[in-house]
């Protein structure tokens, strides 16, 4: 499933392009993004300790273009 709800409102935009995806250290926290690139990438982010909005807006804040959760176990 594909949740872009609050992130971008053109989605198809989005999915007719191809981007470089970037593993985020931590959980997506603030300080996790510290030495990474992720504007107008991906952003790969494990599950777990911050919310999943937090995640979404520390990526967006720096400029991610999309961002993938995935689970921790």
């Amino acid at each position: 499933q594909l949740l872009a709800k609050g992130y971008d409102d053109n989605l198809s935009a989005l999915l007719d392009k191809t981007y470089n995806v970037v593993n985020v250290p931590g959980f997506g926290t603030s300080n996790d993004y510290r030495n990474i690139d992720v504007t107008g990438k991906i952003a790969l982010v494990q599950r777990g300790n911050n919310s999943v909005n937090d995640k979404v807006l520390q990526a967006k804040l720096k400029g991610a273009a999309a961002v993938l959760i995935f689970n921790n176990v």
